[in-house]
């Protein structure tokens, strides 16, 4: 069960890649992927983190503290991206209490993915203005329509696989911090 959501998250890049297979020609800013071989690189680079997350009461903190430093930019950004697609900035941070959130932040700079920094960046500040009720975040409306705005930008960068190529160039930039 604690590997369904690296299962998950490959069927949504399975599905993302379906769905751009006949999109017409993008825009110059988007990186050359081959997505097929991309999306089988990403997928089993997760499953070999997801393996290491085997001490059931370990935290995200905890897990991200012993895994090596470009496993944890992987999943950050992944815990992130897999939320954000499934159910939006609201999720993710009900989901991680926003606690992952600096991390995706660095991840996302690390991995030059600039687009989506612009985005966490705004969410980082909502998230600051946020008050908290029996540790879980509590957003005014204000903050949730702006939440709701930031997954619409989000999912027309994801739309591009903007985000898959710019994961896949990281994990081929770094093969020995993945054990390729």
């Amino acid at each position: 069960m604690r590997h369904a959501h690296i299962y998950f998250f490959v069927l949504l890049l399975l599905t993302a890649c379906k769905k751009n297979s006949s999109a017409e020609h993008r825009s110059s800013n988007i990186i050359p992927t081959n997505k097929t071989s991309d999306i089988k690189l990403i997928s089993d680079v997760f499953i070999d983190i997801a393996k290491k997350q085997h001490i059931p009461q370990e935290s995200k903190k905890e897990f991200i503290q012993r895994i090596s430093k470009f496993e944890k930019n992987l999943y950050c950004f992944w815990l992130l991206d897999m939320n954000v697609k499934n159910g939006g900035f609201l999720q993710y941070l009900n989901n991680t209490k926003g606690e992952t959130l600096n991390e995706a932040l660095k991840a996302a700079e690390i991995m030059d993915i600039i687009r989506i920094q612009n985005i966490l960046v705004e969410a980082l500040q909502i998230l600051e203005n946020t008050s908290y009720v029996n540790n879980e975040p509590t957003f005014t409306t204000d903050q949730s329509k702006r939440l709701s705005e930031l997954d619409k930008e989000y999912y027309s960068i994801d739309k591009e696989n903007y985000i898959i190529g710019k994961v896949a160039q990281y994990i081929k930039s770094n093969p020995k911090g993945f054990n390729l």
